[in-house]
């Protein structure tokens, strides 16, 4: 059987100063099909060079990984396990935010939940990143696009660094709330108007942690 893939959305060579072009109209069909079907989505932009990537993996990372114990301790997490083997090491969560860029350095481990329960498993390849959109977007665009529920899975006796460049709103504007194009009679309001941060704070509590579906227990409509 074929093993599942996430969609793939090649940006290369595409002009930005000629949005109306066939091949920006193709790119956006593109990624509305992907989001509207998975949440997420493998995107290839070689404008974004081996130059910049081995500035991020090759000294940025190193360097942050580097730092005195004493400055680790500050933010420390949990010990981690010695455990050899491949293990799930981040459990499966939505991210709360808009949309997730995530760069894998060499080996993967991210997987993407699908919507009848599958694991597809992202691998890195050259020049690509992997899209997804959190809580935030599905409630804006009114469920339009479901935000996935992924984990990291990863063989411990490997190195494995990723960087996730995530959006989110802005303090004084953190407001949620569906344009009224997206909602009508075959589109009813799924979730109530609500503020991003106020959110946050709850999914992060005792009682959101309880809730397989803490967005649709906060602002189900």
């Amino acid at each position: 059987m074929r093993e599942l893939e996430l969609p793939k959305v090649d940006l290369s060579g595409l002009d930005l100063t000629c949005l109306n072009q066939k091949t920006w109209a193709k790119a956006r069909a593109d990624i509305d099909d992907a989001l509207k079907h998975f949440g997420a989505f493998e995107v290839v932009y070689d404008e974004v060079g081996s130059e910049l990537r081995g500035g991020l993996f090759g000294q940025a990372v190193p360097d942050l990984f580097a730092v005195p114990d004493i400055e680790k301790l500050i933010s420390a997490s949990e010990v981690p396990s010695h455990e050899l083997g491949t293990k799930v090491v981040l459990p499966s969560h939505k991210d709360p935010n808009y949309i997730s860029i995530i760069s894998q350095h060499n080996i993967g481990g991210l997987e993407i939940e699908t919507s009848n329960g599958e694991w597809i498993s992202t691998n890195p390849i050259k020049n690509s990143f992997t899209v997804l959109i959190g809580e935030a977007f599905m409630a804006w665009t009114n469920g339009r696009f479901q935000a996935p529920r992924h984990r990291v899975k990863m063989d411990r006796s490997k190195e494995r660094y990723s960087v996730v460049f995530s959006t989110i709103p802005s303090f004084s504007n953190d407001v949620i709330n569906p344009p009224k194009e997206l909602v009508d009679e075959e589109h009813p309001l799924l979730f109530k108007s609500f503020k991003y941060y106020d959110y946050v704070n709850f999914r992060f509590s005792d009682e959101g942690e309880r809730h397989n579906d803490a967005l649709k227990f906060y602002c189900d409509a």
